[in-house]
């Protein structure tokens, strides 16, 4: 599959965007919300999240991270050490 940028992320279906994640994203982050872990992908040139149900491990999204609030929920695990030399 060749590398894809947000507007075409947004309309495949979840199992294309399962493998677009596995194969062309890197995780950055993982969080726990409510019943949910949520890890966060940086993908080509955009983030995306893939919500698993906790204990059951059942893909329940996998959505576009559109706001800096989404992306606060992460900041404390995100390494900028090499932007910053």
């Amino acid at each position: 599959m060749d590398r894809v940028n947000a507007e075409e992320f947004k309309k495949l279906s979840i199992y294309k965007r399962l493998m677009c994640i596995r194969y062309q994203g890197e995780v950055i982050a993982v969080r726990k919300y409510m019943a949910y872990e949520i890890f966060l992908y940086q993908m080509n040139g955009f983030f995306a999240e893939a919500w698993f149900r906790l204990g059951t491990d059942d893909l329940t999204a996998i959505e576009l991270v559109h706001s800096e609030f989404q992306i606060n929920h992460y900041i404390d695990q995100i390494d900028i050490s090499d932007i910053l030399k």
